[in-house]
């Protein structure tokens, strides 16, 4: 059934997936499905076209694609082959051939499926009408930034009262223009709610003005990485003093990560007397 989240009801959830060292999250609001990344994991066992088609779900209505790297979209090629995809949304400032060349002779797999895919589907038809949900990216042009992290497709959700903030990879260069060139997404991230991590909770996903200038306080930060492969160690301390705490799992949170927590929901939904709520477990 699709429509508008009456009072009382649970109507959106939001899944962040654990994928070791990539992205995937879900978003089932009204009888709609948004993928946002679709990074898998064969070490996790997890396959977001298997998740899907488990769940008896074989059309996906949007595909978020926030970086042009592997690693959120190493999934792509078994997505494509057993759910039908309507629409996908990407940094269409940059054009399948400039992909190709940003990575080389042989890209991967994922970012292969996603080039012909970019290539096919060459009308905007990005436009989905979500009840209570709002979707809006940012990102730069190529040639502005040359960097396939400073490339990234800045995608916030408005899903009733909650904002989720999903960066992508964007580094503090791409931010800094960002920030300046974008009112909207500045009073945007001043209203986060969860705010994912830029570039896996690396330091150089880190623009303090976000934080200390724009007004940033979001409930709870999300970093999705694995283990302590990575710098991330380094930056869960930093992103803890930014982040205003939740309840989650009956504990109070500041930081939540994938390798240590696992697949983390979030749900939204209006309270009998109409208030929406956010509850994350």
């Amino acid at each position: 059934m699709r429509g508008a989240c009456r009072p009382g009801e649970v109507f959106m959830k939001l899944e962040i997936f654990d994928v070791g060292h990539g992205a995937c999250a879900l978003l089932s609001a009204a009888g709609y499905h948004v993928m946002i990344d679709c990074a898998s994991s064969v070490d996790l066992g997890f396959d977001p076209g298997g998740l899907l088609v488990s769940r008896g779900i074989t059309t996906l209505d949007l595909l978020i694609v926030t970086n042009y790297d592997e690693d959120h979209v190493r999934g792509l090629p078994k997505l494509l082959q057993k759910v039908d995809v309507d629409r996908i949304r990407r940094n269409r400032k940059v054009t399948p051939d400039t992909i190709d060349e940003l990575k080389g002779l042989e890209p991967g797999p994922g970012i292969a499926a996603l080039i012909d895919m970019a290539k096919e589907y060459t009308v905007s038809v990005n436009h989905l009408e979500i009840p209570d949900v709002t979707i809006r990216t940012f990102s730069h042009a190529y040639p502005d930034f040359e960097d396939e992290n400073n490339l990234s497709l800045v995608t916030v959700l408005e899903l009733g009262a909650a904002v989720f903030v999903f960066p992508g990879d964007m580094e503090c260069d791409g931010w800094e223009a960002l920030l300046d060139a974008e009112p909207d997404l500045c009073g945007l991230l001043k209203r986060a709610s969860v705010y994912v991590a830029s570039h896996h909770g690396r330091v150089s996903g880190i623009c303090e003005r976000i934080f200390d200038e724009v007004g940033c306080s979001p409930h709870l930060v999300v970093i999705s990485d694995k283990g302590y492969l990575y710098d991330t160690q380094e930056t869960v301390p930093y992103y803890r003093t930014k982040a205003g705490g939740w309840t989650f799992r009956n504990t109070d949170r500041w930081v939540l990560t994938t390798r240590s927590d696992g697949m983390i929901e979030f749900e939204v939904g209006r309270n009998p007397n109409g208030r929406w709520y956010l509850v994350a477990r």
